[in-house]
C-alpha cells in the first residue's frame, strides 16, 4: 500500500464519524451539514444518527461503509447503509 492511498483512505475513513459514545442530542444537522459544506476533506456527516463504520482494507481498495440505525430506542430497529465510499489503489480520490 502506497503512501498516497494510505492518506486518502485514512481521509475517507477518518474524515467523519458517526459514532457517539454516549447519548447526546448532537449538534443540529444543519450544523453538521455547513461543516461539511466548508470542509472539502469531509465526505459525509451526519449528526441526527447513531451508528458505526465498517472499513474494509485490502491490498487492491479500501472501502468505508456509514451504517445507521432507524430508531435507537427500538432494540428491533433496522440497521441501514447510509453512505459508502471507495479508495482504488493506484487511483487518487474517493469514490462515492
Amino acid at each position: 500500500m502506497n503512501a498516497a492511498r494510505t492518506s486518502a483512505a485514512f481521509a475517507a475513513a477518518g474524515a467523519a464519524s458517526i459514532v457517539r459514545a454516549a447519548p447526546s442530542s448532537g449538534a443540529p444537522l444543519q450544523r453538521t451539514r455547513e461543516y461539511v459544506a466548508m470542509n472539502p476533506h469531509i465526505k459525509y456527516g451526519r449528526s441526527d444518527k447513531r451508528g458505526y463504520m465498517f472499513l474494509e482494507i485490502t491490498p487492491r481498495e479500501t472501502r468505508a461503509r456509514f451504517m445507521g440505525l432507524d430508531e435507537v430506542h427500538d432494540p428491533h430497529t433496522a440497521q441501514r447503509e447510509l453512505a459508502a465510499f471507495r479508495v482504488a489503489d493506484g487511483k487518487p480520490g474517493v469514490e462515492v
